[in-house]
């Protein structure tokens, strides 16, 4: 026999049912849901909206760990279809749900890294700070090195995007400190506090951490690298109303890769 389904009549009628319903009742039905619609993808991946149907029945059925981590699989899946909005609400939520205690800091850097790429496009993320100080206290107690300065580039990020800026440069100025004497680290770290500078119009300081980058990235010998932040100055030198020395920039950076 093929699929079957059964509605109410009448969307009243399901109000009326489900306000009769007990606590416990209603949960038990949530946790029916969440089961059959896990059944009937037989072990496949969720996709987006799957998944965010799944997290919601597991939540209402009282199972929050078990919800987070769909509506993780949900906010990464509907950030690869690019819908950011509800990309980042699905991945918020799933932080928020999650006991950051007892999750795998690596996993959770994962959705922090996803989140921080949902917000920098939504610019939406209700008490993000909140949320960020709660995964950040996560890495910084069970996280390398990398992957500390890495989730504070995200918080750096973030809170930029939300027009956070001073909470921002307080998470610059940590994965500063963390990264110290790194270069490969200080090179993300500066690239991050040189977008917060263009945001926030000092193209000043923003073309300060480009001449700090530049000396780094030409030191490496990582042409691709080179190439991007003479864009960046380029675009620094512009916004200052510095012609001449953007289109050297420009210049330079078409000899850097001259082939592509």
């Amino acid at each position: 026999p093929g699929l079957s389904a059964l509605r109410f009549t009448s969307p009243i009628l399901r109000e009326v049912v489900m306000d009769a319903l007990t606590l416990e009742a209603s949960r038990d039905m949530h946790a029916a849901a969440a089961s059959a619609l896990l059944g009937l993808l037989g072990g496949e991946l969720a996709s987006g909206d799957q998944a965010a149907r799944i997290a919601a029945h597991l939540y209402q059925s009282g199972d929050s760990e078990r919800a987070a981590d769909y509506f993780a699989r949900s906010g990464e899946e509907r950030l690869r279809a690019r819908q950011m909005e509800a990309a980042a609400n699905d991945l918020a939520r799933a932080v928020e749900l999650c006991d950051v205690e007892k999750r795998d800091a690596f996993e959770l850097a994962r959705w922090f890294d996803a989140l921080t790429q949902a917000v920098r496009l939504a610019r939406k993320c209700p008490d993000a700070a909140a949320l960020c100080e709660r995964v950040l206290g996560r890495i910084d107690r069970a996280a390398d090195v990398k992957t500390r300065v890495h989730a504070r580039v995200c918080a750096d990020v973030m809170m930029a995007a939300l027009h956070e800026f001073d909470r921002a440069l307080d998470h610059f100025g940590e994965a500063e400190r963390i990264a110290e004497g790194d270069e490969p680290l200080a090179k993300k770290v500066l690239l991050a506090y040189a977008e917060l500078a263009a945001r926030q119009g000092d193209f000043n300081r923003a073309l300060a951490m480009i001449e700090r980058l530049e000396r780094i990235v030409t030191g490496e010998g990582d042409r691709a690298e080179e190439h991007k932040v003479l864009l960046y100055r380029a675009q620094a030198h512009s916004a200052l109303g510095d012609r001449r020395a953007a289109l050297i920039a420009i210049e330079r950076a078409e000899a850097t890769l001259p082939d592509d």
